[in-house]
């Protein structure tokens, strides 16, 4: 396909993924808050989101692998490409297990200390604080293998892998208004298997499809210049993206501990409205993006700047 239509058919996917998105999820919104109650949804909002907030790493890593595979796709060089993956998979899986293990440890220090949570709920929210731990350890797995499908632009894949999860949880927020367990703790554990399933779809088809992929990391492959590479260039990409998170999750932590749980549901709320929203202004972005990078590893630095200065009119 020309890269020009390429561009156009992973923006209508990406508008098109946004668009169902946020109508299923402003609505599984709706049918959550009333089967949990405005207190347990602020729980799950505030702890969900103590351990979310570090998520943001995960995307400061997708999107440093992202731009070194594209790079070297550009200059036709495989073997590279496939060191990248590795050295990524290799830094992920660390990374996942380390911070898994650093956030369990403070487990009880967050719950019973850092946030203003009903003592009645402590048990139920140290459970949501576990399933979520779990949750982002998956996001974390998944990452490289998001990066390969971005830089070889196949964000069609991508959007229906994300419109069904979204239908997946607008399932899962019928289920819960039926169900007699406690509705917290289930929505929680349901939340982490459907990261679960996430990881699957793109692990099983990136992995039969994509050369440079596998489900093993690759010894002879990893690196201590690749990591430094990515690593370096992830940390610009982690201040900038963490410094939106702290202030986003910053805000909902102290109107917690001021208002308590409460407040934190109509923050939760408006919260997600903002974020789908967001997404639609980035997606051109997304699209474009894998080509400006293979443009300039090819050594074509005019076309990089012709597409960056069209994606920034379009933006």
């Amino acid at each position: 396909m020309e890269p020009a239509k390429r561009i156009v058919v992973n923006t209508i996917a990406q508008y098109s993924r946004s668009i169902i998105n946020i109508i299923l999820s402003l609505y599984s919104t709706r049918l959550i808050l009333a089967a949990l109650g405005v207190s347990d949804f602020g729980i799950y909002s505030i702890v969900g989101g103590v351990v979310a907030m570090l998520g943001f790493i995960t995307n400061a890593l997708v999107i440093t692998t992202q731009r070194y595979i594209s790079f070297h796709y550009g200059k036709l060089d495989m073997d590279a490409v496939r060191k990248v993956f590795s050295n990524s998979l290799f830094i992920h899986v660390v990374f996942a297990v380390l911070l898994s293990l650093a956030l369990f440890l403070l487990k009880d220090l967050v719950i019973h200390h850092w946030l203003n949570i009903p003592s009645l709920r402590y048990e139920a929210a140290g459970s949501v604080y576990v399933f979520t731990i779990g949750t982002l350890a998956i996001a974390i797995l998944v990452a490289p293998y998001k990066a390969v499908f971005v830089a070889r632009e196949n964000i069609v894949y991508i959007s229906v892998v994300e419109v069904v999860d979204g239908i997946l949880k607008f399932a899962l927020a019928l289920y819960i208004t039926h169900s007699t367990f406690d509705r917290l703790v289930l929505y929680a554990a349901i939340m982490a298997f459907l990261q679960f399933i996430n990881l699957m779809a793109f692990v099983c088809y990136a992995v039969r499809k994509f050369a440079e992929c596998s489900l093993a990391i690759r010894c002879k492959d990893i690196s201590a210049g690749y990591v430094s590479a990515l690593l370096g260039f992830a940390g610009w990409t982690t201040y900038g993206m963490g410094a939106i998170v702290l202030r986003n999750q910053g805000i909902a932590i102290l109107l917690n501990n001021f208002f308590g749980t409460v407040i934190n549901a109509a923050y939760g709320i408006a919260f997600q409205v903002q974020a789908a929203m967001s997404f639609v202004s980035t997606s051109v972005l997304n699209a474009m993006n894998p080509q400006i990078m293979k443009a300039e590893g090819a050594g074509d630095r005019k076309k990089m700047l012709k597409l960056a200065m069209s994606e920034s009119k379009y933006s």
